[in-house]
């Protein structure tokens, strides 16, 4: 990836450089050819993984590896898989889409692995720190290894958020760390100003 400690925050990639013009309405502010051929293979992989993962899943835990081919080629037939990361990866917001695709890789050998909890842990964990919005699947699979394995989970989930706010702390993006960290998980405040309604008209 072009930079693994910008994943702890909510975009993939940042710039500081003023947004490019563009003639087109979905081209606002180009990133390099670098960032640009980082992200469309983040994407490509993730795909594979999330393709591979599927199959892993029908194969190993319902035995049946037609019905995992079956859900990832429902998978691959899904218009969202070309919207957020085809059409608008030429942007600057297009880039940040690219956590959408990693971030259900993450998800989906979470699932794959839920033999190992421990794994399954760290998975979610960096899932939740790259955006926060997993966070809400904590109870249900601490429920699942209520049983069996709970402890090793919540180890994994805790072991890799302390992982990411540690490389927060040393290497942060925002004015400060404790930014950062309320971006990490989702602990922002609303907007009071420049609001726009469903019909993008701005409110003051």
């Amino acid at each position: 990836m072009f930079e693994i400690f910008q994943l702890p925050t909510r975009f993939l990639f940042q710039s500081e450089r003023p947004a490019a013009k563009s003639t087109s309405p979905f081209v606002s502010g180009l990133r390099t050819p670098v960032e640009l051929a980082t992200a469309r293979t983040v994407a490509i992989f993730s795909y594979l993984a999330i393709v591979i993962g599927l199959v892993v899943i029908g194969y190993r835990h319902f035995d049946n590896i037609k019905t995992g081919i079956a859900a990832a080629v429902l998978y691959l037939l899904l218009p969202y898989t070309a919207i957020l990361t085809g059409r608008y990866m030429d942007t600057a917001d297009g880039i940040g889409q690219v956590y959408h695709v990693l971030l259900a890789a993450l998800l989906v050998w979470a699932v794959a692995t839920y033999r190992r909890p421990l794994i399954s842990g760290i998975l979610l964990g960096l899932a939740i720190g790259m955006f926060y919005y997993p966070i809400f699947l904590l109870p249900l699979w601490c429920s699942f290894y209520w049983q069996r394995g709970v402890v090793r989970f919540t180890a994994g989930v805790i072991s890799m958020l302390v992982l990411l706010v540690s490389i927060l702390y040393f290497h942060h993006y925002g004015p400060s760390f404790s930014a950062d960290v309320r971006q990490m998980f989702g602990w922002v405040f609303p907007a009071h100003g420049k609001l726009e309604g469903l019909l993008g008209i701005e409110h003051q």
